[in-house]
């Protein structure tokens, strides 16, 4: 479902109405249940602002949603937003960031047993390697991959 620029718009102004007030100043626990709700909003909110082209503030809010699902200690947010934050930082072309990321991203989805993640992330992992001029790396990275994938088809023949 494609979405136009003043729908963006007005969902931000949504979050951000959303949002204000609550952060301000406050410390979440993890038994806190709306820290866990403002970080998902703050990564909602970086993924608007990041289709309206502003890369800058989307990536300011990815940063303040993983800052909270880290106090929260949620590691499969943790490794969605840093995710979102390689693909961010590919986008502005900085690679060695983006590379950082996205390793990050693949280790926490590797330590949570998530393989289906890790495969799917492979996709953006190889395209910055390439990007890099790594075609050795990225060469093994999709190795990596295709034993990855055999490793799932075999749990779903099981």
């Amino acid at each position: 479902m494609k979405r136009d620029k003043y729908e963006a718009e007005r969902c931000t102004e949504d979050g951000v109405f959303f949002t204000r007030g609550l952060v301000r100043g406050s410390k979440y626990s993890p038994d806190d249940p709306r820290g866990y709700y403002i970080a998902f909003n703050f990564n909602v909110l970086a993924i608007v602002y990041s289709l309206q082209g502003e890369l800058d503030r989307s990536i300011k809010f990815h940063e303040q949603s993983l800052e909270l699902f880290k106090v929260l200690n949620n590691k499969n947010k943790i490794a969605l937003v840093l995710y979102h934050l390689s693909s961010r930082y590919k986008l502005r072309g900085e690679l060695e960031r983006a590379l950082e990321y996205m390793e990050q991203s693949m280790a926490l989805y590797r330590e949570l047993g998530d393989l289906k993640e890790v495969a799917l992330n492979y996709d953006s992992f190889v395209e910055i390697l390439i990007n890099r001029g790594d075609i050795e790396r990225a060469q093994i990275s999709l190795h990596d991959l295709e034993q990855i994938n055999n490793q799932l088809n075999d749990k779903q023949i099981n």
